[in-house]
């Protein structure tokens, strides 16, 4: 080509590309999440001790030494944070890692091939810019992270209710909280599926031998939501002092369906301050322009014609 900049342009988009490219090869290679229901059914009833896939083995034997660390502390963290999203630590941790590796690498990369190309940075300079690129690119799948563990939290939140509904009414009908348990489950699954799992994956346990009260200790802390941490407590008291379950479901319910209502009348109070910013930027000015803009040309017509 007979433009330089124009050909060192081409030259870093294809350098971009190849490495995005390589990058999302590496985690098709290497990734893909397992089935987690199938995965947590076969670890609590161990049906088969050899269940990661070639996939999962490959990765953790190639990267794991070099992308996982090795404080017990963080570690556990983040396990604790990828159960909350709904992800099997055994399986997503170095993947959990791989990602933050390779979106930090290419962000780094493309930062560095940008700046190279206007040549007027001094090497202090670029290697501050590489630096915050690292340092970007290594948080970013934390962000995503807090975001599923947040959108996770607020679903199983909005169907705990209906869950507590059936509960009692499976309570008074004569069922066991077993069989209670596993009746919601099937009623849950087409509209809450995060509660639907998580209460399956209660029933699975308590069938493979699991005690009542530890399964559903295991399920407050795969959740991590304070309301089902009180349910918990609630039953495992039921189940120690003999007292009927389905009153105190009942009585539980109803403080929910409270908190619920409570939290839709502050989100409701809060509307009118969140539309003020939309409104002055977006609506406002299409409605000026809509209104106004005809007596607008219209003036300036006239005033062009004097």
């Amino acid at each position: 080509m007979g433009d330089m900049d124009t050909s060192v342009l081409i030259f870093i988009i294809i350098v971009a590309i190849a490495v995005v490219v390589m990058a999302l090869g590496i985690v098709i290679a290497f990734g893909g999440m397992e089935d987690q229901v199938k995965d947590r059914i076969k670890k609590v009833t161990d049906r088969d001790a050899e269940f990661e896939t070639r996939s999962n083995r490959g990765l953790q034997n190639i990267f794991s030494p070099f992308i996982i660390p090795k404080e017990k502390k963080e570690i556990s963290r983040i396990s604790e944070k990828l159960q909350h999203a709904g992800h099997d630590p055994k399986s997503s941790l170095p993947q959990y890692y791989l990602y933050k590796s390779i979106c930090a690498i290419v962000i780094c990369t493309l930062i560095v091939l940008a700046s190279l190309y206007k040549h007027t940075f001094s090497n202090t300079y670029l290697m501050l810019m590489a630096f915050t690129a690292l340092i970007i690119g290594w948080r970013i799948p934390n962000i995503i992270l807090d975001i599923q563990i947040d959108a996770r939290k607020r679903e199983i939140i909005n169907g705990f209710p209906d869950a507590l509904d059936l509960l009692v009414c499976c309570s008074e009908a004569g069922l066991g909280l077993n069989s209670a348990l596993q009746r919601v489950t099937a009623e849950l699954g087409l509209i809450h599926k995060a509660l639907a799992y998580e209460l399956g994956m209660v029933n699975v346990e308590i069938r493979a031998g699991v005690d009542r009260v530890d399964a559903l200790k295991n399920l407050s802390r795969r959740t991590g939501v304070e309301d089902i941490q009180g349910l918990v407590l609630l039953l495992c008291q039921c189940s120690k002092f003999g007292t009927s379950v389905a009153d105190a479901l009942r009585i539980y319910g109803l403080e929910f369906r409270d908190k619920r209502m409570q939290r839709a009348e502050e989100a409701a109070a809060k509307l009118p301050t969140k539309m003020i910013f939309p409104m002055m930027f977006f609506i406002f000015p299409t409605i000026f322009i809509v209104g106004i803009g005809p007596a607008v040309l219209g003036a300036i017509r006239t005033l062009s014609g004097l």
